[in-house]
């Protein structure tokens, strides 16, 4: 049994408790990243105009997040609990303090529109409401492991939300709000009001990172896709990623002609920045990551390299509302094949695929990244 399990286990077993005050508030536990964030922001506007909404609302998530959050709605008025995910998931001090601080109220709504985090499932059963609203995604061929039922304990007493894993994020939140909010939610695409950035010369903004290594497209293929632009458009080329992705650019960036068209941002933009330079590009291209949400949200024409892991939850995008003069990402991959979904059904990557188990060890990309061509992108 892994740390973290026994952790909670034991603070699930703990006889701590804290005294608790009533307050008028709505506590939303939003566990998320950056591109989660922006996928939320469409739907975050209905808590706050419920009808005759007079409570104090209290957002607990990422640093990240609620800068997405400030910058994309600077009119909202919330008080922010910032975490860090993984002391959240790996240090029970940490989860203590954070129960302490948040378990000395009663809250008249907790929202947790998102699952996967045993320590936040946690943290959501042992905080006070009156109303408790969460999901509960049904896992194909999925046995009970002692996991499993101690989620089933900690939301026994929830209004729960069962979703397939393939429901779209954006369908997802809309039906929690309706919980909440009492009445019709319809999904649509979220959306950010920016004025586009000046630039001296049209470019094509090209995001080489990811959270995680084996969702990213070898970087050699942006070289190549790179190379085609320069060579086939009078457009620069914008890359843009973390301190990390800096390094593997410059390398790329040592193949290229002409270097002035070329621009290397990877490390060097807020998350304010990253937004003004997404709305300001021709076309974005990059793998699953949030700046592919952004250039949906901002309306910058996006292609995005999509493994088969998350197929369907993510993209291709799907919304109840469809708007005029609007796009979703463009996504690439080789088709849906029997491995896709494995994610979501398996909870690991690479479980129904042995080869892409041993290269995710390796620090490889999966099969159904690895297999897309260059020549594929250009295409499209």
């Amino acid at each position: 049994m892994n740390k973290r399990l026994n952790q909670t286990l034991s603070i699930l077993r703990s006889n701590k408790h804290f005294h608790v005050k009533k307050v008028n508030a709505m506590l939303l536990l939003l566990p998320m990243g950056l591109g989660d964030a922006v996928l939320f922001l469409d739907t975050i506007d209905y808590y706050f105009k419920m009808p005759g909404q007079n409570r104090k609302i209290i957002i607990m998530t990422t640093i990240s997040a609620n800068k997405v959050f400030r910058f994309a709605r600077p009119d909202l008025n919330y008080e922010f609990f910032g975490y860090d995910p993984v002391k959240m998931d790996m240090d029970s001090n940490y989860f203590m303090k954070c129960l302490k601080r948040l378990g000395s109220r009663k809250y008249d709504v907790i929202v947790y529109p998102l699952r996967g985090f045993l320590t936040m499932d946690l943290l959501f059963g042992k905080l006070k409401a009156d109303i408790k609203v969460t999901l509960n995604t049904i896992k194909e061929g999925s046995k009970k492991n002692i996991k499993i039922w101690l989620r089933d304990q900690l939301i026994k007493n929830s209004t729960i939300l069962q979703f397939q894993p393939w429901d779209m994020d954006l369908i997802r939140y809309a039906r929690i709000a309706e919980i909440v909010c009492k009445k019709k939610i319809k999904a649509k695409l979220p959306k950010i009001e920016i004025d586009k950035v000046n630039v001296k010369a049209p470019y094509c903004l090209v995001s080489i990172g990811s959270s995680k290594i084996e969702k990213c497209w070898p970087s050699n293929r942006y070289g190549e896709l790179a190379n085609y632009v320069l060579s086939h458009t009078n457009s620069n080329i914008m890359f843009t990623g973390s301190k990390e992705d800096r390094k593997e650019v410059e390398h790329l960036v040592e193949a290229l002609e002409p270097k002035e068209r070329i621009i290397n941002r990877c490390g060097e933009t807020s998350i304010e920045e990253l937004f003004e330079i997404v709305a300001g590009a021709q076309v974005l291209i990059g793998n699953d990551s949030g700046p592919i949400h952004i250039a949906a949200a901002v309306n910058t024409p996006a292609i995005c390299i999509v493994g088969g892991w998350d197929y369907e939850r993510v993209y291709p995008y799907k919304v109840e509302i469809a708007e005029e003069n609007r796009s979703t990402p463009i996504i690439i991959n080789t088709g849906y094949k029997n491995c896709y979904r494995c994610l979501m059904l398996y909870g690991k990557r690479g479980a129904m695929n042995s080869q892409c188990a041993e290269m995710i060890r390796e620090g490889k990309p999966c099969l159904c990244i690895d297999d897309i061509s260059s020549g594929l992108v250009i295409e499209c």
